[in-house]
């Protein structure tokens, strides 16, 4: 025991964590609100967050971090990972099996290694949306104890997802036998159900409530159709709202996502089957879109290999989604970034970049989808750009992304508040 502590420890040390103020330089650093490269950057961090940009006088005896030949970015943020899956591309089709499989001790540790393999892409905040055995929870209360030891994102938590008995994400239907799931684990099944679940979730510190509105891909017997009627979706967003925290909705189908939207959810996760009067709708309420693309893409790539009651419901929904994806891109509709990952591996999070803009969006847009506008979707205002007085969540790639989006897939640095977790550039 005492030899996988230590090695525990070692493995979280962070390669070095300052009290006193360090200074980065960098020969590019990309003002995301206005879209522009800015030239010769040099930044002040002090305890944690960005000090100065620039300034006419540099701290005495600093840490001076000189990146050189790259580009600085606020660090990402990810509105739609499930790192308690921990799936590679042998096992995707079982992903359920893993509720049963493994306990909440082995859940949550699957969960860190996954967190920390999207640290080391760039991701310095994700939101969890539906975590097995409530991992996202148990690691964001971790990490907020003591962040520069922990090499994981900052975690915005939904625990359990809330869906209807029997519907995409009640694993209790498939496995009868071992699960016996209530409320308390989102599984609605009257009315009250529907104030109880996001009471759960919250007092257990969920800070986004995430609802299944309609069937899903990837979940045995369940249909695409809308699982919520509009009554019912709103009572859980009003609850929700209570507690001053906001929802999330999984939705494929034309009736769930209106149904959505009509409620009041932020975002709308896949939104498979928008057209123009639900786009215009989506616009009007300021409803966010997390399309998921790359996730869509990997999976049709595999549909031969996908059991038949998967299959159908993709080929019914992928063309679909493409077309969904596309028009709301073109009607500038309010997107942020998310990647389902946990559905293909952790580090691959980084292709929906080249995914979004094979649809169409521009470079610049892609990468605010990851910091600005992910920033407000989630309402945290101190982070998604590099600015004083936000928090020191930045990264580095190689060369300069709005001319190849394709320098989004390797980091070569990685801070979070303050600590580097990952430098490739200093020798």
């Amino acid at each position: 025991m005492f030899r996988f502590i230590t090695l525990f420890f070692i493995l979280v040390i962070p390669i070095f964590a300052f009290n006193d103020s360090i200074i980065i330089k960098a020969d590019r650093m990309l003002d995301v609100e206005n879209g522009k490269i800015v030239e010769s950057s040099v930044l002040v961090i002090e305890k944690g967050y960005i000090q100065a940009i620039n300034p006419k006088k540099l701290p005495q005896s600093p840490k001076i971090i000189d990146l050189g030949d790259v580009t600085l970015l606020p660090g990402l943020i990810d509105c739609h990972t499930h790192l308690s899956l921990g799936l590679d591309l042998a096992n995707t089709w079982k992903w359920d099996l893993s509720y049963v499989k493994n306990d909440a001790g082995m859940i949550a540790l699957i969960a860190n290694q996954n967190g920390q393999k999207m640290l080391m892409k760039g991701f310095t905040t994700i939101r969890e949306l539906a975590s097995i055995h409530q991992a996202d929870i148990n690691l964001q209360k971790i990490e907020a104890l003591n962040p520069k030891y922990y090499p994981i994102p900052r975690i915005i938590p939904s625990g359990y997802a809330l869906s209807v008995r029997g519907g995409h994400l009640d694993f209790s239907s498939r496995f009868i036998q071992r699960l016996k799931n209530g409320a308390k684990e989102g599984v609605i099944r009257n009315d009250l159900d529907l104030t109880t679940a996001v009471r759960e979730q919250y007092a257990r510190g969920a800070r986004f409530i995430k609802i299944a509105v309609t069937g899903g891909i990837l979940s045995r017997g369940t249909s695409l159709g809308a699982h919520f009627s509009l009554r019912e979706i709103k009572i859980i967003v009003d609850e929700a709202k209570k507690y001053g925290i906001k929802t999330a909705s999984h939705a494929h189908t034309r009736q769930g996502i209106e149904n959505a939207i009509l409620a009041g959810v932020a975002s709308i996760e896949h939104g498979s089957t928008l057209d123009e009067e639900l786009i215009t709708l989506m616009k009007e309420k300021g409803t966010f879109l997390v399309p998921t693309t790359y996730a869509l893409d990997v999976i049709y790539q595999r549909k031969d290999k996908m059991p038949p009651v998967y299959r159908k419901k993709l080929e019914m929904i992928y063309q679909l989604a493409k077309k969904s994806h596309k028009l709301a891109i073109a009607h500038k509709v309010k997107i942020a970034f998310g990647t389902d990952t946990g559905v293909f591996p952790y580090e691959d999070a980084v292709k929906e970049f080249s995914a979004l803009v094979n649809l169409g969006m521009e470079e610049v847009e892609v990468i605010r989808a990851a910091t600005i506008y992910a920033a407000e979707l989630l309402g945290v205002e101190d982070r998604g750009k590099i600015k004083p007085g936000l928090l020191a969540d930045m990264i580095a790639v190689k060369g300069n992304p709005l001319k190849n989006i394709e320098f989004m897939e390797n980091a070569v640095f990685v801070m979070k508040g303050g600590t580097v977790y990952k430098n490739t550039v200093e020798k």
